[in-house]
This record gives structure tokens, C-alpha cells and sequence, in this order.
């Protein structure tokens, strides 16, 4: 490897940290990029590790959180989360941290004390030693004789001090029989998101272009990273409904070799993204995205919760700001892949 590359190595780390569109691609840039060819080989003949106990513990605070609702005790309810978890309900309604949460159970049973929840987990999916994405169903009588309310949720398991607790989850209320809405129905909130943008720092730029597929079922968005002046990254994400998990989601691939994807959920104008992915080298990361709308021209971009490996990464804040097309038009008449010539 040479020093060069060992060079441009870092630089793209520390514009991860510091570019906003730059988190895009967060989890994939890193070290996997200049690994050898002998150490991908290693990876490729590593045997999965064996997750049961895992999954045998994810599923024990399960049942913990249902024993705790049946019996009405929020407290006991909330303990399953993390101190700095999310919930995120079937009717928008977003609640950050165990306290909020814990309140919340507590208005709720004062309402319903004699409700009574059925959960079933569908799968666990390990993306890291220490975070697994669990997926499932859920039917809360708030009555005896009532109708349940059945709801399927996306959960975020992290592994904290041994034990596995929530850090995220998202609700959504089962089908009632309406005409349902189609992909581009669903993705129509985000259309602000079409056009070039820009955002800028004393490292380098980074350049998104987003736009509607033929079909308007989904949005593409390509982005590159400019390093002094030439090409260092380029990838793409595409945005589109998914009816597995009943969200937006997102996946992202750059041309390292890293992917990512994401879950969008609408809050108070604001998009928040659930990120996963994976760096060349087989490094996770995990993180929370927020897109908020500023004016026509611009929103902000922010980056919390990251953590790469067993690394806790620095939150980022930047704002993007759109591409006049004289400029655009002005910059792809440029090439910025190949390095000036020297004289």
C-alpha cells in the first residue's frame, strides 16, 4: 500500500465524519478499503458465529416486556429499553428516552388497566456482535372482549453490559381495509428531496443529485466525494417503499464496495433514518440520520447515535444546500476522475 493511498485513506475517514452527505456513506468507508487480498480470503472461509444464546436472550427481554405490560407495570415495561431509546408509535407520535417511554406506559394503563399484549417475534437479524434488527407482531387488547389492535414493529437490540435492550422501535398499525396507497403514494412527502445539492468543508465536497425513477416508485440519488479537487467516492441510494417492514427504507452502495440501508419514519416534518451497513473490510456501524427541511434551498443534516465496530463515532451537523443549475451545468462539463498531468 502506498503512502498515497494510506493518505487518502484518512482523508476519506475524517470527511465521513465531518461531510453531511457524506453519511450516506459513513458505515462503508474505512480501512476495508486498502485490505489485502489475503485478509478478504480469511474473511471469506470465517465460519458464522454461533448467535442462539443471542437470540435466546433477545427473546427473554420479550418476554419480560410482555409480562410487564400484562401485569400494568410501566416500570418494569421500561426497563427493556435503553436509557437513550426511541419509540416510535403507530400514529407518529415519538417518544426519545426510557423516562418518556416509562410516562407514557403510565398515562396508557391508567387509561387501559386491565390491556393485555400478544408479541410475536418474526426474526432476529445479527448485523454486528453487538446489534441485532428484530422484526414481529403485536395484538393489545386495551379491553376484556375487545377487538385486539394488531401492529407489526421493527425493533433496534443493542447488547449493553451483557444484556440485550432496545435502543429503537417502530410500530405500524396493521391493514384496515382501506385502498392502499402505492409506492410513489408513500414516497411523495420526500419529493422535496429532487435536484442537485451541495455541502462544503475546507476537506472537500460533497455533491448529491437526486431524482424520480421512470416508474416514480422510487427516488435515486447519486452522490461523489471530492478530495482536493478530484473524485474519491461515488455511489447510490435508492429510496423506495417497503411493504415487508411498512416503511420507507433505503439502500445505499458506493463504489468501495460498502452498503447500507435504512428505515424513514416522518416526525414532525423531520425524516428520521435508522442506518445499517456494512464497510469493505465486514465492519458495522449502526447510527441515526435526520433530514429536516430548512427553506426551498436548503436543510439541515444531522448524524447521531453512530457507532462503527466498537467505536462510538462523533455526531455530525451540516447543512445542504442546493445547486444552482448554471453552476451544475458549469461543473459537468468537468472531469474530476483523473488526476491534473504533471508538467
Amino acid at each position: 500500500m502506498t503512502l498515497g493511498a494510506i493518505i487518502m485513506t484518512r482523508k476519506l475517514l475524517q470527511l465521513s465524519a465531518c461531510l453531511g452527505a457524506a453519511a450516506l456513506i459513513v458505515f462503508t468507508l474505512g480501512p476495508g478499503a486498502a485490505q489485502s487480498k489475503d485478509e478478504a480470503e480469511k474473511k471469506g472461509d470465517a465460519k458464522p458465529a454461533d448467535r442462539s444464546a443471542d437470540e435466546k436472550a433477545i427473546r427473554a427481554s420479550a418476554e419480560r416486556f410482555v409480562m410487564a405490560f400484562n401485569k400494568a407495570d410501566a416500570k418494569g415495561a421500561a426497563v427493556q429499553f435503553l436509557l437513550q431509546a426511541e419509540y416510535l408509535n403507530s400514529d407518529g407520535e415519538a417518544f426519545e428516552g426510557r423516562e418518556a417511554i416509562e410516562k407514557d406506559l403510565e398515562e396508557f394503563f391508567k387509561e387501559y388497566p386491565k390491556a393485555q399484549i400478544e408479541l410475536e417475534i418474526e426474526s432476529i437479524r445479527f448485523i454486528g456482535p453487538r446489534v441485532a434488527i428484530e422484526e414481529g407482531r403485536t395484538a393489545v387488547t386495551r379491553e376484556p372482549g375487545n377487538e385486539p389492535i394488531r401492529q407489526t414493529y421493527v425493533a433496534v437490540d443493542i447488547l449493553t453490559d451483557g444484556d440485550w435492550q432496545l435502543a429503537s422501535v417502530r410500530e405500524t398499525t396493521d391493514d384496515d381495509g382501506e385502498e392502499p396507497l402505492t409506492p410513489h403514494d408513500h414516497l411523495k412527502p420526500l419529493g422535496w428531496l429532487v435536484g442537485e445539492w451541495m455541502d462544503e468543508s475546507d476537506s472537500g465536497v460533497v455533491k448529491t443529485s437526486c431524482r424520480w425513477t421512470e416508474d416514480e416508485n422510487y427516488l435515486l440519488q447519486d452522490f461523489e466525494l471530492i478530495v482536493a479537487g478530484h473524485r474519491a467516492v461515488t455511489g447510490q441510494q435508492r429510496i423506495g417503499w417497503d411493504p415487508l417492514t411498512r416503511h420507507v427504507k433505503s439502500w445505499v452502495f458506493d463504489s468501495q464496495g460498502g452498503y447500507s440501508e435504512g428505515l424513514w419514519t416522518e416526525i414532525d416534518g423531520r425524516w428520521v433514518v435508522k442506518a445499517q451497513g456494512v464497510r469493505p473490510d465486514g465492519t458495522v456501524g449502526t447510527g441515526t440520520n435526520i433530514y429536516t427541511p430548512r427553506t426551498e434551498d436548503s436543510y439541515f443534516f444531522d448524524s447521531t447515535n453512530r457507532v462503527v465496530g466498537d467505536d462510538v463515532e462523533p455526531d455530525v451537523h451540516v447543512v445542504v444546500v442546493r445547486r444552482p443549475p448554471a453552476i451544475k451545468e458549469e461543473e459537468d462539463g468537468k472531469d474530476n476522475s483523473s488526476p491534473p498531468q504533471k508538467k
